[in-house]
């Protein structure tokens, strides 16, 4: 689990788990935006709550290299982990 905004830079891997999903579940992405340490320091003005989210790229059509072009979603840091997880092969029956 990512505790702290600090840990994350922009470009990097990570696995999206929460835990509604099994263990077997998650969604590689791509850190595509986080507050800046300006936005960081207003919002805590206001509220003595850390950043909680950060914007992720999870479908871009593999086209990793290029993440930045697209669509990403606002996601919790507590749900979010270093690294991307390797998908698992289906087996399928007979083979």
């Amino acid at each position: 689990m990512v505790d702290n905004v600090e840990k994350l830079s922009i470009g990097q891997k990570v696995h999206y788990q929460p835990d509604h999903y099994s263990k077997d579940e998650w969604d590689n992405g791509i850190v595509k935006t986080i507050p800046d340490k300006f936005e960081n320091f207003l919002k805590k003005l206001r509220s003595p709550y850390p950043i909680e989210t950060v914007w992720v790229v999870y479908s871009c059509n593999h086209d990793w290299d290029n993440f930045q072009n697209y669509t990403g979603e606002s996601t919790y840091l507590k749900d979010l982990h270093l690294g991307w997880k390797p998908k698992r092969e289906i087996k399928q029956e007979g083979k």
